[in-house]
């Protein structure tokens, strides 16, 4: 503090490259990486504020093709819905080359993607020695941290595949999360006992998420994301122990939502009589602004239920469009249905499609990411 000032709440927002794996900060960041400082608030007449404050950033550089990287931190304040910068500072940290390059891609990504429970992880680990020379007693680590009840993980360990069979050790990190260590040493895998210079070696598995019917998705809570992270351990050319770390990738696990659209067909005269029902399953995360569409082919009548079960549904004749919006699906519900009535009066040869895929669009209230998939199409030729 250089100055007295009317400033009330101040806002001090750092700012790291992709390389840099943030593993603890003093006070803790907020959501959105974020330092407050109130230096008046919970103070009194008769204590005075301090007039210096320290804020900690504790992690570690992964692999890069750049020597050079940037670390920086602004000082901002918020005034009439605007946000002004005080000050700012930066670093420019050399990063030695490692020996070895570690990747690690998840369902093909190598940074952040989203996955829903029942889906699977399908992980590539690739490491080569990029060093002029061979390099001793190589040991592969992979930690998967994520979502679990009572020691068990949402990550389904029983069903992992893996070809060279890595030890596996599971810990409990805090109540609501679990972590798996699987480790690949020379024993392994023999090409770990001593790297080539120049050699890869690239490890594929696959480790599938529970669902609803194997796991209690509520009980998570708002417990929702995976965090992977590759090591590699080694000796030096001077004998000495190294660790590098690999790319972290973070992995946010939406609610489950899911659509299912169920055909019942029978005749009506000339035509068809189809008894639809656009059933909507949710068991992990609240949902809110829900919207489901789909355009109608053919010759038809539509028909929808009086009242509407849930949220409102309407037909619009001029674009033949279907759609059906809820506010929101409270965690007490599971399953909601909307049966719609459609009477194909003519039966045309060349139809091949009565209504096409649904687009189902939600905001997940825990994550708050937005999910937006398709649904199945209604075909003629059932």
């Amino acid at each position: 503090k250089e100055s007295d000032s009317s400033i009330t709440k101040l806002e001090v927002k750092p700012a790291w490259p992709k390389n840099f794996v943030l593993a603890s900060s003093s006070p803790a960041l907020s959501k959105d990486h974020k330092w407050i400082i109130e230096p008046t608030k919970g103070r009194t007449t008769t204590s005075s504020p301090p007039n210096s404050w320290a804020f900690k950033l504790a992690g570690g550089f992964t692999n890069s093709t750049d020597s050079a990287t940037e670390i920086s931190g602004a000082l901002l304040v918020m005034a009439n819905n605007k946000t002004f910068t005080l000050s700012d500072s930066k670093i420019t940290p050399q990063v030695a080359k490692n020996d070895l390059d570690l990747g690690l891609a998840i369902n093909g990504s190598l940074s952040n993607f989203s996955i829903q429970p029942g889906g699977e992880l399908n992980i590539t680990l690739s490491l080569k020695n990029v060093s002029d020379t061979n390099i001793d007693n190589v040991a592969l680590k992979l930690n998967l941290t994520g979502p679990a009840i009572q020691r068990q993980t949402l990550l389904d360990w029983s069903k992992i595949e893996d070809r060279y069979d890595g030890n596996i050790v599971g810990s409990q990190i805090t109540a609501n999360f679990r972590r798996g260590e699987i480790t690949w040493d020379k024993n392994k895998i023999p090409a770990l006992a001593k790297l080539k210079k120049g050699k890869e070696i690239t490890l594929d598995i696959r480790l599938p998420l529970r669902d609803a019917q194997t796991i209690n998705l509520s009980e998570l809570g708002k417990a929702f994301q995976i965090t992977a992270l590759a090591e590699v351990s080694y000796k030096d050319t001077e004998k000495k122990d190294r660790t590098v770390s690999g790319n972290q990738v973070v992995i946010t696990v939406n609610s489950d939502l899911a659509f299912d659209a169920r055909d019942t067909i029978s005749s009506a005269g000339s035509g068809q009589k189809h008894q639809l029902n656009w059933v909507l399953t949710n068991n992990f995360h609240p949902l809110r602004n829900l919207n489901l569409s789909a355009e109608v082919f053919g010759e038809v009548t539509v028909e929808l239920p009086t009242p509407i079960p849930a949220g409102q549904a309407k037909f619009d004749p001029s674009t033949k469009k279907i759609t059906w919006t809820i506010a929101e699906i409270p965690e007490s519900i599971d399953v909601l249905a909307l049966p719609i009535t459609i009477t194909l009066n003519k039966i045309n040869p060349t139809q091949d499609r009565l209504v096409s895929k649904v687009h189902v669009q939600a905001d997940d209230t825990v994550t708050g990411e937005k999910l937006n998939f398709m649904g199945e199409e209604i075909s003629l030729n059932q």
